[in-house]
Order: C-alpha cells, then structure tokens, then sequence
C-alpha cells in the first residue's frame, strides 16, 4: 500500500509565511542602522580626508590653502588642494594666475569657458558629496553650451565669525565673507596668503577647518511660502567658484558662522519669480551646517580629527570653534 503524501497544510503554510515576515520586519531596521552607519562614517572619512589634503598643502607649501581667492570667479580651496586628494590631472588642466585674476577680475579664471571648464566639468571624486545626502552631487553648470554638469559639495570650509576682539575682521555681515579669522578664510584683496597652522592659538583640536552641509534647506519666497532649497555654500558654480561679486560680495564653498548648526532656512531662492529660478540660495556663504545624519553635523578641526557636534550647542561657543585665536574656552561635550 502507498502512504499518504504528506505537505504543509493551508494554516501551517500561512503560520511560516506570517513567521517569515516577523523576521524580514525585525531585520531590516537593523539592516537600515548599518547602512546608515556605514554612509556616516564614509562622510567623516570624507571630511577627514579633505582635512589631511590641507595639512599636505601645508607642508608642501608653507602655508593652508586659502578659502577662495580672487573678487568675482576666483578659485576655491578645492582647487588648491586637489593634488592632495590624488586629482593631479584635474589641477593640471586648471590655470593659475591669482595676480592677473585681481588685476582683471572680469577674466573670471575660475569660471572662464576657453580656460578651466574642462577641469570644472570633468572633475569627480567621492569626496566631494556625504554618501547619505538626499540632495544632487551633480549640477548643470553655467560653463559651456549646453551647460555641463559639476560637483556641488556636501562640505564647505569654515572661514570665521563675528569677531569677540571687536577688531572688526569679519566686516560686511552675513553677506559678506571678508572674515580672516577663520582657518579658511577669503582672500579678496591679492594679499599674500600665508596662514600657518601656528597662527591657530587657540588649539588646532578647538577650531572648525570643514564642515557639513549635507540634507535639504529651506528658502523664504518674498510672498513668505517656504520651498526646498539646497542652501549649499557651492551655490549653483559648484566646487570650484571662489566667490562672486553680486549680493554684498558673497563667497562660495566657505561659511561664515552666522546661523546656529542645524539652522535650515538659509535665504530666498535664487532669481526667485524668473524663468531661470533654482532651489539654491543667493546668499551662499551665509548657509548653515546641517546633517543628513541627525540633529547636528560632522566637523573636520584643524588638527585634522572630525568629530560630531551636536545642535543645541552655545551659539557663542559655536561661533568661537570657527576662529582660530578667538581666546574663548571652547569645551565640547
């Protein structure tokens, strides 16, 4: 005689589906908290690297790279230190004339398309964007025609804060990014640029180089309605662009700490109410650091080490981590 066939029932079958799915629904939190781990620590790596690039500019050339230099299409601190961040190629197709770029500023070498858009077009790297950033590593950039894409970081370097001194080295309020007591400040005026890591007195583990810029912003229409905005220091030039004449002489890729960290409301839109209006902000250099991965953000010091530092923070302590003699106590938790 034949035995029976045995199988699962319709219940047994339901009970091991229902099993199956407790367990997918216990994992994947756990799967999400990994990959959120990892991206965040891809992120500091990011900023650390970016952080060592200026100590090996340091020491190949006596002095940190500067913020930006030039009046209206300088170049960024990215530029400089591209050869410290294995983009030799990339630096080699870029040309540099700081001296003739303040003589001339309307020859806009940083932005110049028979002169550096090859290397501003075709420059990529991992680097540049937080790998948990929900905004575009990539922007249609204003450099040929039909415009080409470019890198808009996730990170801006710290150019300084309103002064305790009362010396005024930070003139012009938050849309202007004259301030020189940062550790990467604007040069705008063809001065040498020669800051040495000596000149930060306040301790290179106490002051702010890089930070992060890494999760949407909000911008203020004129009619008062709020709209996502990238509210990135990069703006809409990208990684290269030093600064730019309009708006009070605004910088990019530099921040001058104005608004306290996690602040996400950076300015109007740019060309708000036109044809050509973009969701980034026309004040660049007045943006906030912010975080994709929580309340606070990642910071790069000037020795080199990143650390998280969390919203909430003392605005005056805050505003003392972005100079570098600021002769305050600067203790973080």
């Amino acid at each position: 005689m034949r035995s029976p066939r045995r199988g699962f029932t319709l219940i047994e079958l339901l009970v091991v589906i229902a099993i199956i799915a407790v367990l997918i629904g216990l994992l994947l939190p756990a799967v999400q908290k990994v990959r959120d781990a990892a991206a965040r620590m891809k992120c500091q790596n990011n900023l650390k690297q970016l952080a060592l690039a200026c100590h090996t500019y340091h020491d190949s050339t006596g002095a940190l790279p500067p913020g930006n230099i030039g009046t209206t299409m300088g170049y960024s601190w990215f530029v400089y230190v591209l050869p410290h961040i294995e983009q030799g190629n990339t630096h080699a197709m870029f040309t540099f004339d700081p001296a003739d770029l303040f003589a001339n500023p309307t020859k806009a070498l940083g932005q110049d398309n028979s002169v550096n858009s090859a290397g501003i077009t075709s420059f990529r790297s991992p680097l540049m964007n937080c790998p948990s950033s929900p905004m575009p590593p990539l922007k249609a950039g204003p450099y040929t025609s039909p415009a080409k894409d470019h890198v808009t970081p996730s990170y801006a370097g710290v150019a300084g804060a309103a002064d305790f001194s009362g010396t005024n080295r930070c003139p012009g309020g938050p849309t202007n990014s004259n301030c020189t007591n940062g550790v990467l400040y604007s040069n705008t005026d063809g001065s040498a640029t020669n800051l040495r890591l000596g000149a930060v007195t306040d301790g290179t583990s106490n002051v702010f180089a890089i930070g992060e810029q890494s999760t949407w912003g909000l911008g203020v229409r004129a009619d008062g309605s709020v709209v996502q905005n990238e509210c990135r220091a990069g703006g809409r030039f990208g990684w290269a662009i030093g600064g730019y004449g309009g708006n009070g002489g605004r910088r990019h890729n530099i921040v001058i700490v104005t608004r306290p960290l996690g602040t996400r409301e950076c300015s109007r839109l740019l060309y708000e109410g036109t044809a050509n209006e973009q969701a980034v902000s026309d004040l660049d250099n007045a943006t906030a650091f912010r975080s994709a991965h929580g309340t606070g953000a990642n910071f790069a010091f000037a020795d080199g080490s990143v650390r998280w530092v969390r919203e909430g923070l003392d605005f005056n302590l805050y505003r003392a981590l972005a100079i570098r003699d600021s002769g305050q106590v600067k203790a973080l938790d």
